[in-house]
């Protein structure tokens, strides 16, 4: 028997920054920058100091990914007009 799943996928669409999303942009990723000495301490104490390195390279690189093209994606943009979570617990939106 073949089973099927479902996976709920997002609009891809991408709308122009506008300049309070580029403040907002900016200031994310300067709190990526900056370091948390107890959450890098507790990275260690749990031995996935140098996976949470990789994390945070990631998320640093998709930052700079919207800010290069000056695009938001669908659910940034949105989400001031729905006044909800960007990010819901547990979201499929990657």
């Amino acid at each position: 028997m073949i089973s099927a799943t479902t996976t709920q996928v997002l609009p891809c669409v991408k709308y122009s920054m506008n300049e309070a999303q580029s403040r907002a942009l900016d200031l994310m990723i300067e709190s990526v920058y900056k370091a948390d000495a107890k959450l890098r301490g507790c990275a260690y104490n749990q031995e996935c100091f140098h996976e949470l390195m990789g994390w945070r390279q990631l998320m640093i690189d998709t930052l700079y990914h919207y800010k290069d093209l000056n695009e938001v994606p669908a659910q940034v943009s949105e989400a001031k007009e729905k006044a909800e979570s960007l990010v819901p617990p547990r979201s499929n939106i990657l």
